[in-house]
């Protein structure tokens, strides 16, 4: 039996509160929001990394060095 798939809005909204967390933690002003953006961009390559993880694990996972939102 396969696990039940979540789809990247139910990743999102599970741990939205991480990336407020982090930039208010780091004592970041935010008034651009380009740091939350950010922050939205990591979690979406993590959510891409662990569901190409899980579909097959013999192929490698490639990582974005930049990217533009």
């Amino acid at each position: 039996m396969e696990k039940d798939k979540v789809t990247f809005e139910e990743f999102f909204k599970q741990n939205e509160r991480r990336i407020h967390y982090h930039i208010n933690k780091l004592q970041l002003r935010d008034p651009h929001q380009e740091f939350y953006q950010n922050g939205l961009v990591a979690m979406w390559n993590a959510y891409k990394r662990h569901t190409n993880q899980t579909k097959d694990h013999s192929q490698p996972t490639s990582t974005i060095s930049s990217a533009t939102v």
